[in-house]
C-alpha cells in the first residue's frame, strides 16, 4: 500500500505543488503506518520527487506514448516504480514492477497496467547497475548514482552534452536547467557535478553534542552500543548518523545528550561566538537548532531572545530546551514586518534568514523545482528587510551574523555587500560558503558583520 500512497503524494507534490512532509505525516497517521512503513513511504516520495526529471527522460526513451500524453496520475505510478528499479537495490525488480502494474490496473484499467508493465520491463532489461562509470561510456547512456556509481543503459536516455551541457547535466542529475547553469557559472563544471550529486545523496542526520552533559566520544560510544552507525562530523562537537531509524526513541536523545543539527548550520553559531553573560538575539529562531546552540554556549548566564513569526515551529524550540535542560531562553512570536521592541540592543544578533534552500536540496527535494528568478527576487527582498531589522537591534560595536542554507550569491555575499553599501560603518569581518557533501552534510553561508562603535 505504501507504493500506491507514494504515487498519490508524488502527484500532489509535482502537479499541485503541495509539500511532501505534511502529506506523508497525514497518511502515516491515517493508515497507522509503523516506523518501517513510514520510512519506506518517505523514501519513495522524496526519492521520486528528487529524481523525477531523470525518471521522465528515461520513461520517454522507452514509452510508446510521448510523456505529455501520459495521464499525470499514471505517470506518477510509473515514476515510483522506476525509482525503485534504478535507485533502491534492496527492492527486488519484480516487486517494483508488479506493484506498479497492479496499482495501474486498480486505479485505471487493464490496458494501463499493460502499458506500465511494458515500459518498466523494457527499462529493466536495458539497464545495468555499476559501481564505477566505465571508461569510454557514452554520457547519454549513464545515469549517475551515489558516489561514483550509476546505471548504464544500452541506449541513449539523456540529452547529448555536446549539444547542451546544461540540459545534459539537468537531466542526468535531475535539476532545473537554470540551477545547473548558475552552478556551472559560479563554481565550474566539476564542482557543479559534485554539488548536484551531493543534493541527490540520501541525507544523513547531523547531531550537535550537548557538551555540558557528555563528550563526543561518550556519545559516539553510546550510540554505537545502541546499534547506530555513527561517525565524527566535520565540525568540533558534531556527529553524523547514517541510519537514524529509532534515533529519537534512544536514551541518548531522551536524556538530552544531543540536538539534531547539521554541521553546516552549527558553523553560523560558532562564527557568532556568543559568550557567557552576553545578550543575544536570534531573530529567525524556529525550529530552534541554532537557538539551543546559543543557549548552551551562554551556559545559563546572559540573555537569549529567540523570535519567529511561526508560533507552531517555535513550540519545537521550547520542547528542545526542556529536553536539553536549557533555561533562560525568552521565546517570542512576532508579526511579519512588525518593528516589535525586542528589548535590545544586543551584544550579538543571529539572522538565519528564509532562503531558496539550494544548499539543502538533499533534505528538501521539492525546493529545486520551486527555484526560479522570481522566487529569488522575492526572497532577497525579505532578506534585506530582515538585515535591516537585525542591524537595528545590535549594540554599537556588537556583532551580527547573517546566514542562509543557500548557495546563491544573490542571497549570500551579494546581499551582504548591498547591506554594507547602504549602511556605512558596518564592516564585514569574515564570511564562509560551505558546499554540500556526499559525506553527509549540507551547504550554507554565513557572514560576520561588526556594527560601528
Amino acid at each position: 500500500m505504501s507504493r500506491e500512497t507514494a504515487a498519490e503524494i508524488v502527484h500532489k507534490v509535482l502537479v499541485r505543488g503541495d509539500r511532501a512532509d505534511p502529506l506523508i505525516a497525514a497518511r502515516a497517521e491515517r493508515d497507522r503506518l509503523d516506523a518501517p512503513s513510514r520510512a519506506f513511504l518517505r523514501e519513495l516520495v522524496f526519492g521520486t520527487v528528487r529524481h523525477h526529471a531523470t525518471l521522465d527522460h528515461i520513461i520517454e526513451s522507452f514509452s510508446s506514448a510521448p510523456l505529455k500524453r501520459i495521464e499525470r496520475r499514471l505517470l506518477s505510478i510509473l515514476r515510483v516504480g522506476l525509482y525503485q528499479l534504478l535507485f533502491l537495490d534492496h527492492v527486488a525488480p519484480e516487486i517494483a514492477v508488479d506493484s506498479a502494474v497492479s496499482t495501474a490496473r486498480r486505479r485505471f484499467s487493464k490496458r494501463a497496467g499493460g502499458f506500465v508493465n511494458g515500459v518498466l520491463r523494457s527499462i529493466g532489461r536495458s539497464m545495468q547497475r555499476v559501481d564505477v562509470e566505465p571508461d569510454g561510456t557514452d554520457p547519454r547512456r549513464f545515469v549517475p548514482g551515489p558516489e561514483k556509481s550509476g546505471i548504464l543503459f544500452d541506449r541513449d536516455v539523456l540529452p547529448s552534452p555536446g549539444d547542451d551541457l546544461d540540459e545534459h547535466l539537468a537531466a542526468a542529475f535531475s535539476y532545473p536547467v537554470e540551477l545547473i547553469s548558475r552552478w556551472r557559472s559560479h563554481f565550474g563544471d566539476e564542482v557543479c557535478r559534485t554539488v548536484a550529486r551531493a543534493g541527490n545523496a540520501r541525507p544523513r542526520v547531523g547531531l550537535r553534542v550537548h557538551t555540558s552533559k557528555v563528550t563526543r566520544e561518550q556519545l559516539l560510544a553510546a550510540l554505537t552500543e545502541q546499534g547506530f552507525s555513527v561517525r565524527v562530523g566535520p565540525v568540533e562537537g558534531s556527529v553524523i548518523v547514517d541510519q537514524p531509524r529509532g534515533l529519537f526513541e534512544s536514551s541518548c536523545h531522551l536524556e538530552g545528550w544531543f540536538q539534531v543539527q547539521d554541521p553546516a548550520a552549527q558553523r553560523a553559531v560558532l562564527a557568532l561566538d556568543p559568550r557567557a553573560g552576553e545578550s543575544v538575539l536570534d531573530l529567525c529562531a524556529a525550529p530552534g537548532g541554532k537557538a539551543t546552540q546559543i543557549a548552551e554556549r551562554l551556559g545559563g548566564s546572559g540573555r537569549l531572545v529567540a523570535t519567529d513569526v511561526d508560533a507552531d515551529r517555535l513550540k519545537r524550540l521550547t520542547e528542545s530546551c526542556t529536553r536539553l535542560g536549557l533555561t533562560g531562553v525568552d521565546v517570542r512570536t512576532i508579526g511579519r514586518g512588525a518593528d516589535t521592541d525586542l528589548g535590545g540592543p544586543f551584544d550579538r544578533v543571529l539572522l538565519d534568514v528564509p532562503c531558496s534552500n539550494t544548499g539543502v536540496l538533499g533534505r528538501r527535494p521539492e525546493a529545486r523545482w520551486r527555484f526560479d528568478a522570481a522566487m529569488l527576487k522575492s526572497l532577497t527582498g525579505v532578506q534585506a528587510e530582515l538585515l535591516r531589522k537585525g542591524a537595528a537591534n545590535v549594540r554599537p560595536g556588537g556583532c551580527l551574523v547573517y546566514s542562509t542554507c543557500s548557495l546563491e550569491s544573490e542571497e549570500n555575499r551579494d546581499r551582504v555587500d548591498v547591506f554594507l553599501a547602504e549602511n556605512p560603518g558596518f564592516r564585514l569581518l569574515e564570511d564562509e560558503l560551505t558546499l554540500p557533501s556526499t559525506e553527509g552534510w549540507d551547504g550554507g553561508y554565513w557572514a560576520k558583520i561588526k556594527a560601528p562603535e
